[in-house]
């Protein structure tokens, strides 16, 4: 995508003087969080593009926070956008994400398979396009990935994992290259390798130079930051403010984002946002990626202003659970239809619910599919599906190697 315009590098310091209307519209373009690239498209009146600006960014640093990573300076505000996707974010905590109509029992499969909807995606963002359907069945599967594609998506799993278990440890390097080496695994070997320290280190985008001394103490600066409890900060704040470093900083030869990304959920999980293990953030990217690289651009173009940044990747988080709101209800109307055809035939609970899976399924699936997403035995899935065929539900379709799959066969 086109980078935006950079800039200009104002000195804010001294008394500004600016009419009273020129006031009022830098107060309302900065609702909206322009670019100076934004107000290129835009009439200022007779107000230059310049004096515009400059009163936007004075208005700006009066209530900027800040971050310093070694000797690179960060500000952001927080917008009214933001605000209120944060205040969202904490109801959801408050009250809870999964209705009561989702039993206990059944919440790990939700996480499971958000875990994997999180990895396919964040893998596809950086360059591996993988088959959704196709490596969402050999992960249920485990089966060994078919190509790079799907490895890509095996390591963004695996670290996801690993960073949950993690949660009660601080931030350092050793855990950050324990998750970029579990992502790279199988796809280059040099996966904890340094840049020496003649050579350039490159941000994500736009460029810019940083030696290995500078990423280093800049590494060390963002780990006080995400370790101390800081109440100026909000936590999910915090969490995306590390996401963004990671990708800035570019410490690893490669799978920075990768890297960032499950970060960002380590983060979000330590600071008690335990219904983030049901959203698949990323896959809410995917949807925007020009949104998501622009963001950067837009953050390293106004001078390391990370208000963008965080902006978009808020919104990303609400859609994100937009996205899996909408799939739990569909799913439970599914779970309800299911229960008439539990009421008749005399079906368990499980059977209804096998029942309702098949119904939404696009493709056939095999018992050990189900039991894998069930948690039970193949026995138990293998004697539900005979019962549901018994009864009209349930056909054989064929084979997918050495497995038998099966598929809702249409009954009413």
């Amino acid at each position: 995508m086109k980078t935006p315009e950079a800039a200009p590098e104002l000195s804010l310091g001294g008394k500004i003087t600016v009419d009273l209307s020129v006031r009022q519209q830098a107060k309302e373009l900065n609702g909206r969080y322009l670019h100076w690239d934004d107000l290129q498209e835009m009439d200022c009146g007779s107000t230059s593009r310049e004096a515009l600006w400059t009163f936007m960014k004075v208005l700006r640093a009066g209530t900027a926070l800040v971050l310093e990573l070694s000797d690179t300076r960060f500000e952001y505000n927080l917008t009214g956008e933001s605000r209120s996707i944060l205040h969202e974010l904490d109801a959801s905590l408050a009250k809870g994400l999964m209705p009561a109509a989702i039993g206990e029992r059944r919440r790990p499969m939700y996480a499971t398979g958000s875990i994997m909807e999180e990895s396919i995606a964040s893998a596809r963002i950086s360059g591996h396009p993988c088959d959704p359907k196709e490596t969402k069945r050999m992960l249920r599967n485990r089966e060994r990935p078919a190509d790079m594609q799907q490895q890509a998506a095996v390591n963004e799993y695996e670290a996801l994992l690993y960073v949950r278990n993690r949660l009660d440890e601080p931030l350092d390097m050793d855990l950050l290259r324990e998750v970029n080496a579990t992502i790279m695994r199988s796809l280059r070997s040099d996966v904890t390798k340094w840049f020496e320290e003649e050579d350039i280190v490159t941000l994500q985008c736009p460029r810019s130079q940083m030696d290995h001394t500078g990423v280093e103490s800049a590494l060390e600066d963002l780990f006080v930051f995400v370790n101390e409890a800081d109440r100026s900060t909000h936590p999910m704040v915090k969490a995306v403010i590390l996401h963004f470093a990671l990708c800035y900083l570019h410490p690893f030869p490669d799978g920075n984002g990768r890297t960032a990304r499950a970060m960002f959920y380590w983060c979000a999980l330590r600071e008690g946002y335990d219904f983030m293990d049901y959203l698949a953030v990323s896959k809410a990217v995917e949807e925007t990626y020009d949104g998501y690289i622009g963001s950067f651009l837009r953050s390293e173009t106004d001078g390391n202003d990370i208000t963008y940044f965080i902006d978009y990747s808020l919104r990303s988080i609400r859609r994100s659970m937009d996205i899996f709101t909408e799939y739990l209800d569909r799913r439970i109307k599914e779970q309800d239809e299911s229960l008439k055809d539990v009421r008749v035939y005399g079906f368990n609970t499980r059977q209804g619910e096998l029942l309702a899976e098949l119904k939404a399924s696009a493709y056939p699936l095999s018992v050990y599919d189900l039991s894998a997403k069930y948690r039970t035995s193949e026995q138990n899935i293998r004697r539900d599906l005979l019962r549901l065929a018994d009864c009209g539900f349930v056909s054989i379709c064929g084979r997918e190697g050495h497995r038998t799959t099966y598929a809702y066969s249409g009954k009413e």
